[in-house]
């Protein structure tokens, strides 16, 4: 009897702090789909992961993950430039929805990576597309993805995935 009550504090104590230890979110396999005007190459972690060419696009399966960094190297040959990135689970049950708001641009355009501290020191947001050239949405399933283009012709921007960025797809 003696030792059920240091037993019990014990218990309770280890799951009051695993409810207080924010669980490791898991890697998410899914596709990126893209529309891009006129080109993108994107970078999974400084590794070259797609290439896509004018128009849309759908990128090999990978796993996603929170804390995967995300480059984007734009290239536009004709005309104003535009970007929109989607990620969709394989399983539809959640993507992430990509806007000016999720990328920053990327001091050195060739680059392909980043370290936290360097994402830290980006201080422009990725533009924001206004106007006629914002319409239409070409990807094929709808989300909040939103236009994003870097400052001049030849950029790049980038992203860390949060787990915040996971979103239930409501819109299936």
């Amino acid at each position: 009897m003696k030792y059920i009550l240091p037993f019990l504090i014990f218990v309770f104590g280890l799951q009051a702090q695993a409810q207080l230890t924010p669980a490791t979110a898991p890697a998410v396999k899914g596709k990126f789909f893209v529309s891009v005007d006129d080109e993108a190459d994107i970078f999974v972690n400084g590794a070259q992961f797609h290439h896509s060419p004018l128009n849309e696009s759908e990128s090999p399966e990978l796993e996603l993950k929170p804390s995967d960094r995300i480059v984007v190297k734009l290239k536009n040959t004709l005309g104003k430039g535009r970007f929109m990135l989607l990620f969709m689970s394989t399983d539809r049950k959640q993507m992430i929805s990509f806007t000016s708001g999720s990328f920053k641009i990327l001091t050195d355009p060739t680059a392909s990576d980043f370290t936290p501290t360097d994402f830290a020191g980006f201080k422009k947001q990725a533009k924001a597309v206004q106007g006629e050239f914002a319409e239409p949405y070409l990807l094929p399933f709808k989300s909040s993805s939103k236009w994003v283009w870097g400052e001049v012709d030849v950029s790049s921007i980038g992203c860390v995935v949060t787990p915040q960025m996971f979103k239930a797809n409501t819109r299936k």
